[in-house]
């Protein structure tokens, strides 16, 4: 046979009748289904009832290329990559965060049912439909956080208003860095970075946070991103950065809902967690009273053996203790909770030695 005379394998028939492509004809399959989607003209919101055909395993971004092209002319949504890279078509589907590039009809369509209830990411910050403003979020970042390297021609302050420095002194930072040291000893390490360099900014941890509704919190990606600049070598704000984490972080409740949200499987309720147990191991803050409140927490422990919230209390901050002594007193009165019970606790020992294990491991 002629080596130079080669004849490309021709495909059977049993090889296209496979169950993989058997199954990918059932799920190509379409059906009629209801979008019940939000609309918002500036004034006045409602919600449009929407019948499109549509098969399993479509997206809902393009069911809406769909609705518009056919139903909704006028109909408003955000969207640019299509391959959930830009995060600018986050929604919520039946109050689910979701980016609609990666939603598939068939994992959101309960059996049984044809209806799909579309609201915006951020019902309280709508701009048109699904529009919304996003000027909350990246104030968060930009203005809070300064998601970028400070470095002042090697000078270890970095001033409350520091600002990005210009072209030529960073020119010149970068070469004195690069002649002083290898790559490797400057960069960050990437195990570090594994779960804050993979955000694409699509809002879902910020606008699902009950602790940036409630109070003063930058939300779950600001602090990854704070994280990422306390790792790197190159910024000089380490202190600054620390010190701004304990001022803000404290707020996070923990309720794990970045994590369990992330349409990119990071998780920045851990990097939280780093931060401020660095807050806590440096002590860079002393009259910090969510400082105070953890060593109260720890100091009650390592003492008795539990948790004494009349000594947390008081250790945290005298004001605060008074200011919520009549809310406690209600309490008791009722029943609900008993500051007085004294539990006898059994290996102290133990608790005390899990406690410096734990500190141990921290530094």
């Amino acid at each position: 046979m002629d080596k130079n005379n080669k004849t490309m394998p021709t495909t059977t028939q049993s090889t296209i009748n496979t169950p993989q492509a058997v199954s990918h004809t059932q799920e190509s399959a379409t059906r009629e289904i209801v979008l019940q989607i939000y609309r918002f003209d500036g004034r006045n919101s409602r919600y449009s009832l929407v019948k499109v055909t549509a098969a399993p395993n479509d997206s809902l971004l393009d069911i809406f290329h769909k609705v518009k092209a056919t139903t909704l002319p006028d109909f408003a949504y955000r969207y640019s990559c299509r391959h959930g890279i830009c995060g600018s078509c986050a929604i919520r589907i039946d109050n689910i965060p979701v980016l609609a590039c990666k939603a598939r009809l068939r994992d959101y369509l309960r059996p049984g049912t044809t209806h799909l209830r579309i609201d915006p990411l951020a019902p309280q910050q709508v701009l048109r439909d699904l529009i919304c403003d996003e000027s909350s979020y990246r104030k968060s970042i930009e203005t809070i956080i300064k998601p970028y390297i400070i470095n002042f021609l090697g000078k270890n302050l970095c001033p409350p208003a520091a600002t990005p420095p210009t072209k030529q002194p960073h020119r010149q930072i970068e070469q004195s860095i690069y002649a002083a040291a290898s790559l490797q000893e400057i960069l960050p390490d990437p195990d570090l970075l594994k779960n804050t360099e993979g955000c694409i900014n699509c809002g879902i941890c910020y606008y699902t946070c009950p602790a940036v509704v409630e109070g003063e919190f930058p939300g779950p990606a600001a602090a990854a991103k704070l994280f990422r600049f306390t790792v790197d070598s190159r910024d000089n704000c380490y202190s600054e950065r620390l010190k701004l984490a304990d001022q803000l972080l404290w707020n996070c409740v923990k309720c794990m809902k970045c994590v369990e949200l992330c349409p990119r499987g990071l998780k920045p309720y851990y990097r939280i967690q780093d931060l401020l147990n660095s807050a806590y191991s440096n002590r860079l803050n002393e009259h910090s009273s969510d400082l105070s409140h953890a060593k109260g927490v720890e100091e009650s422990i390592f003492l008795t053996g539990q948790l004494n919230d009349i000594y947390v209390g008081a250790r945290t901050s005298i004001f605060t203790f008074i200011k919520m002594l009549p809310t406690g007193i209600k309490s008791v009165l009722k029943g609900n909770y008993n500051f007085f019970a004294i539990y006898k606790v059994k290996n102290k020992r133990s608790i005390r030695r899990l406690l410096k294990r734990g500190s141990k491991n921290e530094q």
